[in-house]
């Protein structure tokens, strides 16, 4: 959630997530999603596995091999593709 790029990956997404609030009270990633697991439905919670799988998955291309990460919608696209 500290990550400039993944809090712009998660806020253009169709699911328009915004980690960049200025509330004093920050809730954890962990607990963001535990919440929306209790209160989304199985499309939306498809979109956020998606999300993250793909957010992962360049993480450990950029740490372990270097590849520089594509554009936010490239992600996008690239997420939404693997649910439809």
């Amino acid at each position: 959630m500290g990550c400039e790029w993944t809090k712009a990956v998660w806020f253009t997404s169709p699911l328009a997530v915004n980690f960049n609030k200025s509330d004093e009270y920050q809730i954890s990633f962990i607990s963001w999603l535990e919440q929306t697991v209790k209160q989304e439905d199985n499309s939306t919670l498809q979109m956020v596995f998606a999300m993250c799988y793909e957010i992962w998955t360049l993480r450990n291309k950029r740490c372990f091999d270097g590849i520089t990460l594509p554009k936010v919608e490239t992600v996008n696209r690239k997420a939404m593709d693997s649910i439809f």
